[in-house]
């Protein structure tokens, strides 16, 4: 998912709430979100394709259709934060809330209406996956009733090295606080089975 985002759903917010007219508001959302689009359908299909072979370095079980389905999920997961950075550049967190909101309630009922059914762990990433998509209507759907002029019209050119640099320095960051956060997890994984890791996950979730 940072690699996707490359930094950009900031750089959205940053580049909206400074423009000082709507062509150039939508001429900068136009530019990032198709650069947003290009990179995660990059990831989501490397991911989707290298699943096997990721699955081949954890001994302990075949996770590559786990690795498949979030590959969906993270097509989904990552366009719809484009539209948390529209709400946030136009001030409207209570637009992002009920995005979140919807993220929250439908992958709570979903994955726990398929536990209940079907009692199939591997259902949990397909229920989030529906649960994005439906997050990912929502933002759609109020992005394009409250903000149209970003979707159409003419278009103007843009700083796009700037953008892009300035993007480039976010994913730094992001990429430090990636690295860290699930160094532990990721080599705990190839010498513990997944049951041991999920102890170790939720223990540290407790102490924080």
């Amino acid at each position: 998912a940072t690699l996707s985002d490359l930094g950009l759903s900031t750089t959205m917010t940053r580049y909206l709430s400074s423009s000082k007219t709507d062509i150039q508001r939508k001429s900068n959302f136009q530019f990032l979100l198709k650069a947003k689009i290009l990179m995660v359908f990059l990831v989501a299909i490397l991911l989707f394709v290298f699943s096997k072979a990721i699955s081949s370095m954890y001994k302990t079980s075949d996770i590559s259709f786990l690795l498949k389905i979030g590959a969906v999920y993270l097509i989904f997961t990552s366009l719809y934060t484009m539209f948390g950075a529209i709400f946030l550049a136009y001030q409207k967190v209570r637009y992002a809330t009920f995005m979140d909101t919807v993220f929250q309630v439908s992958r709570v009922l979903v994955v726990g209406a398929f536990l209940l059914a079907y009692k199939d762990i591997s259902l949990v990433f397909v229920g989030l996956t529906l649960a994005a998509i439906f997050t990912f209507v929502s933002g759609l759907v109020i992005s394009i009733i409250k903000y149209p002029f970003l979707f159409k019209g003419e278009i103007q050119k843009v700083e796009r090295k700037r953008m892009l640099n300035f993007s480039g320095f976010i994913l730094l960051g992001s990429l430090g606080i990636m690295i860290f956060a699930n160094i532990d997890k990721l080599i705990l994984g190839y010498f513990v089975q997944p049951e041991f890791l999920g102890y170790y996950t939720v223990i540290l979730t407790l102490l924080k």
